[in-house]
């Protein structure tokens, strides 16, 4: 399944596409593609995963630990006596469930759990932890002790409701954690009520006795058929296209059930076929995703990251007093995030960035989150040629004086009271920075969240609660003489929030051979859009800035014109992704809204102008 799912990928991939596949397939085949999944924090039911072809192999990985560690205690344990046995397997599985569930415990339990089983932890994603598993599996081993039922009747009544707990997870919208337990319950309820039942004729049937049999060929061929579809498609499945891919995924079940599962290769086979699907794992892995040899003029054509920009430089020591808090930690991915690697010779530096002019006194600082970071570019390269001097904190900052943000799970990620109280500390010490500009992906940050001590925020009260809490940031910022600019809700293009516009340019001109506009199809956006995510935030804004909290810069009549937001003008991007933008996108907005930084920095001198 690995071999022939990644030489069918091949032609129908890009290349940044295809070598990640091929990383996977490594994974797959050597027995840990759940680790490899919960390290990368896959969300196994996120759109964004929907063509990762061996999305499914997390169970195998799983189940292939499982039969590596199980001897090593079923040994031991045989030599116990039955109560013994069932007591040690009882606990062990009581801790597993309770690793699995861990998000029901109080919070202060949490955090204690050890990083290496935590969610989110060394080994990532609870979801495909091995340890959080094994309850499932062991809760097999005590189906024996439940009472057999005599009476046919209740029989039928016990399986029916092991069928229910089965079937109703299926169709419930949204995932819950608690449907594993419901899964595990329902199959134990069947396995030991199934049989002799008024319902026994209906399950031997030929077609679910056929289906039955092949279950394991249809579990590993439907998944890549389905995700190799999607990636041609390049869009959710309509009627027509489920049917065929169910035919499909049916044809190439029954060729996988007749000729490998019923055909018990031969040992030397299997490492042949393993030997050959590592080696071309490798080889595609070691030629960046067969970039100069399949698909060659797309897969040539520039990505984009979100640290594109060459010319930025670290401030000079001299722009701030005092030593750089240490709890102001920078973020891996921005800008200066070279202080982080040991190796580097920034590293332990403070994450701080010169924009504009250096050698005047910097008189602003530019903070937020990712959003921040991708127009960091545009300050600097405008400020240069306008004579501003400010500064650009690698710093995770969402201006919610006591709500935290619960978008971002890591530390790392948080606005927290000891960090926000820090930056104030900082920034009161710098007397010089009498602007603090923040830009964020505003309509993020509306979304539920909790207080600074960790108490939920009702939904109903998340939109004024962040409406006090900036005004909270801001009076904080006023107290030490300082003024608060905010760029308002930047549009976002139609992509989704896990894609990035180039591959899907590069696969659209794979299948579809034309130019990027006006036939790339989801990526632009409209006004209706945009007012649908950031109405209510703007407005927020719009009264803060009447009210005299701060000061407001509108990005919106540069960037969405006659009602559309294109992210493509001519042969560049304005966003690289839903919207981040690129550094000539970040250049042509702080160009169009020179003017307006110009009154707030400089008013004195537009004035006289």
């Amino acid at each position: 399944m690995t071999l022939v799912a990644l030489l069918a990928a091949i032609p129908l991939m890009i290349d940044s596409d295809l070598l990640m596949a091929a990383s996977s397939a490594r994974t797959v085949i050597t027995g840990r593609s759940n680790i490899y999944l919960g390290l990368a924090a896959t969300d196994y039911f996120a759109p964004s995963v929907k063509e990762n072809i061996f999305l499914h192999t997390w169970y195998i990985a799983a189940l292939i630990q499982v039969l590596i560690a199980a001897p090593l205690l079923c040994r031991p344990l045989s030599r116990l006596r039955t109560a013994w046995q069932y007591l040690i397997l009882a606990l062990i599985a009581i801790a597993s469930l309770l690793i699995y569930l861990q998000h029901w415990l109080p919070r202060e339990w949490q955090e204690t759990i050890p990083s290496l089983i935590r969610d989110g932890g060394r080994l990532g994603s609870v979801y495909y932890m091995t340890a959080g598993r094994l309850w499932e599996i062991i809760a097999g081993a005590f189906i024996v002790l439940l009472p057999s039922s005599p009476k046919k009747g209740l029989r039928t009544l016990l399986l029916s409701l092991g069928l229910l707990l089965l079937i109703i997870p299926c169709f419930w919208p949204g995932n819950f954690t608690g449907f594993a337990l419901t899964a595990v319950i329902g199959t134990i309820l069947i396995i030991r009520y199934g049989e002799d039942t008024h319902l026994t004729s209906l399950f031997e049937n030929k077609a679910i006795m056929w289906l039955g049999a092949v279950s394991f060929s249809l579990y590993l061929i439907h998944w890549p058929t389905m995700a190799l579809a999607r990636y041609a498609l390049m869009h959710d499945f309509t009627l027509l296209d489920c049917i065929w891919v169910t035919l499909l995924s049916l044809l190439l079940t029954w060729a996988l059930y007749k000729g490998v599962e019923k055909r018990h290769p031969h040992l030397l086979l299997i490492a042949l076929l393993w030997a050959l699907t590592m080696a071309l794992a490798i080889t595609i892995q070691r030629t960046d995703g067969l970039k100069n040899y399949v698909h060659i003029e797309i897969n040539t054509m520039r990505e984009y990251t979100s640290t594109d920009y060459k010319d930025w430089e670290f401030a000079p020591e001299c722009n701030w007093v005092g030593p750089y808090p240490k709890e102001l930690n920078p973020i891996k991915g921005h800008y200066g995030d070279s202080v982080l690697n040991p190796n580097s010779p920034d590293f332990g530096r403070p994450p701080v960035l010169q924009i504009g002019d250096k050698t005047k006194q910097p008189n602003f600082i530019l903070l937020g989150d990712s959003y921040a970071n991708a127009i960091f570019p545009g300050f600097d390269i405008i400020g240069k040629q306008e004579g501003w001097s400010g500064l650009y904190l690698n710093l995770y900052a969402t201006p919610f004086w006591g709500r935290l943000n619960q978008e971002n799970s890591g530390s790392e990620s948080q606005f927290t009271r000891p960090k926000a109280e820090t930056l104030i500390e900082w920034l009161k010490a710098n007397p010089h920075l009498h602007h603090i500009i923040i830009h964020q992906r505003w309509h993020k940050r509306f979304l539920p969240a909790e207080t600074w001590s960790g108490e939920p925020i009702p939904p109903e009260q998340v939109e004024e609660t962040g409406r006090a809490a900036l005004m909270a940031f801001c009076n904080q910022v006023k107290s030490i003489g300082k003024s608060v600019i905010f760029v308002m809700p930047t549009p976002e293009s139609a992509v989704p929030s896990y894609a990035k516009i180039i591959p899907l340019v590069k696969r659209h001109q794979l299948w579809y051979h034309t130019n990027i506009a006006p036939n790339l199809p989801n990526v632009r956006s409209t006004q209706a859009d945009y007012d649908l995510l950031n109405t209510h935030i703007r407005n927020i804004m719009i009264r803060l800035e009447k009210e005299g909290y701060c000061n407001l810069i509108d990005p919106v009549p540069y960037m969405i014109k006659n009602g559309i937001f294109d992210p493509i003008e001519g042969d560049n991007l304005i966003v690289y992704d839903h919207g981040h933008m690129t550094i000539y996108g970040a250049t042509q907005l702080i160009s169009q809204l020179r003017h307006q930084i110009n009154i707030i920095l400089t008013p004195g001198e537009v004035s006289q102008k």
